[in-house]
């Protein structure tokens, strides 16, 4: 039911998230508003112009059910609409969020409606970007066309942006981001007490049964043109064929990515008794694993964070960003900061996973989790960081939402001039 605005009324705090089409989106703001909501007053909405955004997203129940707890949907494009009239109309200071990988068409009517001040993005899933102090990261200027033509074409760089470490910031410079409008909020995700919460039970005494068989989470990712050629694609999908047949007494978990084609990887690895395909979280299936092997990913980071250790098996062969030459190789930033273990040879990986034990597993994830903490800035106090980041984001909110005070005020001067003279009831307005 649409209300409408009055100065009376005590401004409240709003939090808008666009859902695309990524459940990482939700691993990154998730636990940012299931802080926000246990230490501050503020209400979130969640908004898609589909209407069937969580089937399409395949998210799990535990996320939706967290989801409920702390907002409410806007799914479709009549709910979606009617929130924005809503919130146009009332006395909020409201935040929109939404993914820095592309615009979408109810991000920008959203934003041509609600003050651009107010506009806030954050990155894709927990993918770090190239550090400061890193000098031989990678380049390619094609994907940086691709980029900006998706993303900064659209919304510009006055638009305030959460990254994970501080140490991202020249990356962000470059592209236009004036510093002021760029800060550092860490992996909220990654943090104890979410993931504590999230699973409920404390992850890091959570004791891996030795009893049980040996069990490995494989997530993977589909050919890309940056990112993973074909050629490359096929010697690592055929690697793990060789790899569940040769470790016949492992028990191989498989997490197929988004865009991949299911009908083909399912008649590729069915064969073998020792694998399972399942659509749960990388986090779940992390945890319930003594090992995770995947292609690259932030799967593996997940994974770290969930306390298994990770192993990427990855051909790196186009440069982009988010790789490091070494050695006259690629390698991912992921792997040169210490986050996961890598191999790009077959029979390296075979020779690695020949002679593991329980105890050398236990010392690689000790060491991955404390570079981890490192990494994505959990080490200092993060809670009264996000606290103060969010803080200047509404008093941003705040000021844009004065800024339209006159505009609304118009609608509503309008309003009643209808219903004195033609004596139309309220509702018709609400």
């Amino acid at each position: 039911m649409l209300k409408f605005s009055n100065e009376n009324i005590k401004e409240r705090k709003v939090v808008i998230l666009f859902l695309h089409d990524s459940v990482g989106e939700l691993f990154v703001t998730l636990p940012i508003f299931w802080f926000l909501k246990n230490y501050t007053d503020v209400e979130i909405y969640f908004v898609s112009h589909h209407s069937d955004i969580l089937k399409r997203m395949n998210i799990s129940k535990r996320y939706v059910e967290i989801m409920q707890e702390i907002g409410s949907f806007h799914f479709g494009n009549l709910k979606s609409i009617k929130l924005l009239a809503y919130l146009w109309l009332e006395n909020n200071a409201t935040i929109q969020m939404s993914c820095n990988l592309g615009a979408r068409r109810i991000d920008r009517i959203y934003y041509s409606f609600l003050k651009k001040s107010s506009m806030v993005f954050f990155t894709h899933a927990f993918m770090l970007y190239p550090f400061n102090r890193i000098k031989n990261i990678a380049k390619n200027e094609e994907l940086n066309k691709f980029i900006k033509s998706q993303f900064f074409s659209a919304y510009g760089t006055k638009s305030d942006l959460l990254i994970l470490n501080s140490e991202e910031s020249n990356y962000f410079l470059e592209k236009g981001w004036h510093s002021s409008s760029i800060h550092s909020i860490g992996a909220i995700g990654y943090s104890k007490d979410w993931l504590n919460y999230l699973f409920k039970l404390n992850i890091l005494e959570n004791e891996k049964d030795e009893k049980k068989p040996f069990t490995i989470f494989v997530p993977l990712r589909d050919s890309h043109k940056y990112y993973l050629t074909e050629d490359n694609y096929d010697y690592m999908i055929n690697s793990l064929k060789e790899i569940f047949e040769s470790y016949s007494n492992f028990n191989f978990v498989v997490k197929l990515h988004p865009r991949q084609k299911t009908r083909e990887i399912f008649k590729t690895f069915s064969k073998y008794n020792n694998v399972s395909f399942s659509t749960n979280s990388p986090f779940e299936l992390a945890l319930k694993s003594d090992l995770s092997i995947g292609f690259w990913s932030s799967a593996l980071t997940d994974s770290v964070a969930a306390g298994t250790p990770a192993i990427e098996f990855h051909r790196h062969e186009v440069p982009h960003p988010q790789l490091v030459k070494k050695e006259k190789k690629l390698i991912s930033l992921n792997e040169y900061l210490g986050l996961c273990k890598g191999f790009d040879d077959v029979d390296l990986l075979k020779s690695f996973l020949s002679n593991i034990n329980f105890d050398n597993l236990h010392a690689l994830q000790k060491d991955q989790y404390e570079k981890l903490l490192n990494c994505y800035n959990l080490n200092r106090n993060y809670k009264n960081r996000l606290l103060e980041i969010f803080e200047a984001l509404f008093e941003k909110a705040s000021k844009a939402n004065y800024e339209q005070k006159s505009e609304k005020s118009l609608f509503v001067l309008f309003k009643k001039i209808v219903i004195k003279f033609f004596s139309l009831p309220g509702r018709v307005f609400r």
